[in-house]
């Protein structure tokens, strides 16, 4: 991510940059969404690293809670703001906006399994990102790709505008969705990891025990010389 700075300023900057017309690159403006993005992850890193997973788990749910009402403000706030495109659209902008995202995670989901032979765990997590993240990349190719503004405008709020207002639905949605097919279709591997985690956590339950008695006395036997060894188990 970090990479996309020093890219402008390779290619761009070093190219245009001494054009007086040129457009300055706004690189506060790029850097701070990366600090603060990445910030959060590395809290998150170090979390589970050196808390307990206990605490690991608040964690990641109190996270969990306070970037979903982060979405629904941001969800009220569009639709205060653009009240009045809401008003002016029509039944085909409602349905696409509806459909979007989960279409584009279904599809996303059947190629990963069945074209790719991915597991499910994975293939879910693909399928909800590409239902997620895919009306961005058609705002960014509509971006970069047309040059008319009132087209670009046009995707903008019907290619974008409408599927985001969506966003929090779907990705909750999704993530239930994707949750219970994990659920009813496990994979064979995450099974066999499961099951090899509780033969280990019974291991160390059974080394944790206390010896019986008689093992006990074995130990004791084993630590003797042999005529030592003779009159103590003559005598067990």
């Amino acid at each position: 991510a970090f990479t996309i700075p020093f890219n402008l300023a390779i290619y761009y900057e070093s190219r245009f940059g001494h054009d007086t017309v040129a457009v300055k690159v706004p690189y506060d403006s790029i850097f701070l969404p990366l600090v603060l993005s990445l910030s959060g992850v590395f809290v998150g890193m170090l979390v589970t690293r050196c808390a307990s997973q206990k605490v690991s788990k608040i964690v990641d749910r109190v996270g969990s809670i306070i970037a979903a009402l982060f979405l629904i403000i941001l969800l009220f706030w569009g639709i205060i703001t653009n009240s009045g495109v809401l008003k002016n659209s029509t039944a085909s902008f409602f349905l696409t906006a509806m459909l979007y995202q989960p279409v584009g995670a279904v599809v996303g989901l059947l190629l990963a399994k069945l074209l790719f032979r991915i597991n499910m765990r994975n293939s879910t997590t693909i399928g909800c990102e590409t239902g997620v993240q895919n009306f961005t990349l058609a705002l960014a190719i509509a971006k970069f790709g047309l040059d008319d503004q009132r087209v670009y405008l046009d995707v903008l709020v019907n290619g974008v505008g409408g599927p985001a207002l969506f966003y929090v639905v779907h990705c909750g949605f999704m993530i239930g969705l994707f949750r219970l097919l994990n659920r009813c279709f496990p994979d064979q591997e995450s099974e066999t990891a499961a099951q090899a985690a509780e033969a280990a956590a019974r291991d160390d339950d059974h080394v944790g025990e206390a010896n019986t008695p008689e093992e006990q006395n074995i130990g004791e036997v084993d630590n003797l010389d042999h005529e030592q060894k003779a009159k103590a188990i003559i005598a067990l």
